[in-house]
């Protein structure tokens, strides 16, 4: 009885959804959401245009904060090539009259569905070579757990 006196709540009944406006305060709100939206877009689009071809297509997000610039892009093997023109990006960045103390990389990974594993056609087999010299080892080991696996995955050979 105490423990179910303890753990019942009584919650309210939403009588309605509430709105956008609801949810955001105002239109001002908003407003003021798409405006800084359409600031990173466009920063995003400029800084495009000032890194080397295929870098540009691969950086998909730009968030300035402060001093500081957040690059995203889309994949690791791109983020260290956007490492490397961190320097020369300040450079052109001061250019254009914006001072930048530091640009940090981040990978943003789209979601997706996992990756489907590739079974090959034919099973793997192990060669009479391999198995005979996992045999060999088996016979050498002092671990009888070791011994009886390696001995075991010996017989996989083909003979």
């Amino acid at each position: 009885m105490a423990y179910s006196r303890a753990f019942s709540y009584d919650l309210p009944m939403q009588s309605k959804m509430k709105s956008l406006e609801e949810l955001f305060g105002s239109r001002e709100s908003i407003k003021t959401l798409n405006k800084k939206l359409a600031q990173h877009a466009a920063l995003l689009a400029r800084i495009r245009q000032l890194l080397p071809e295929p870098l540009g297509d691969h950086c998909i997000g730009a968030v300035p904060h402060e001093t500081r610039l957040v690059l995203f892009v889309d994949s690791p093997a791109w983020a260290s090539r956007f490492r490397y023109l961190g320097r020369d990006l300040r450079e052109k960045m001061k250019s254009e009259g914006v001072a930048l103390e530091s640009i940090k990389i981040k990978v943003f990974l789209p979601q997706s569905a996992p990756a489907e594993r590739h079974h090959p056609e034919e099973p793997l087999t192990l060669s009479a070579e391999s198995a005979e010299m996992i045999r060999s080892t088996a016979e050498c080991t002092e671990s009888d757990e070791l011994r009886e696996a390696l001995l075991r995955l010996s017989k996989h050979g083909s003979r």
